[in-house]
């Protein structure tokens, strides 16, 4: 089974980077995620999850450090996070790892709700960091 590797973008519409490691069931999504249509962008990540829930069955550490999604990306990751708990109920191992950015606490409310909606325990790691630049508004002459 192959790692699965879809790299962040910042276009009009942002996705995480995400990592998923077939032979250390080390998986990391991290970034912002938000985007139009999540279930599309998302789509490789359950197919891997499925195989590698079916064939590999192994221990997944799942470390997410998202600094924003938006609520079509927060339907997705649940269901994301209520597959994991599934694996979990039928014998697999599985560590949440939720970090969040100490200027946005909105991010650690976000993980406890995804965690008591999945029924997941989550691990919250506060992590240092500076909020990012505002962005300025382009002043247009008339």
């Amino acid at each position: 089974m192959r790692n699965l590797i879809l790299k962040e973008s910042k276009k009009i519409f942002t996705n995480p980077s995400v990592t998923l490691n077939a032979q250390t069931g080390k998986c990391d999504v991290i970034g912002e995620s938000f985007i139009e249509n999540a279930s599309e962008f998302y789509q490789p990540v359950f197919d891997w999850l499925n195989a590698y829930t079916e064939k590999i069955k192994g221990e997944m550490v799942w470390s997410f450090r998202m600094e924003y999604f938006n609520s079509s990306s927060a339907k997705v990751i649940t269901n994301l996070l209520k597959t994991l708990k599934r694996y979990e109920q039928n014998g697999g191992k599985v560590t949440v790892n939720w970090h969040y950015p100490s200027y946005n606490m909105t991010m650690l409310e976000d993980g406890e709700c995804l965690s008591d909606v999945s029924r997941l325990k989550f691990n919250f790691v506060l992590y240092q960091a500076s909020p990012p630049p505002r962005r300025t508004r382009v002043q247009i002459k008339k």
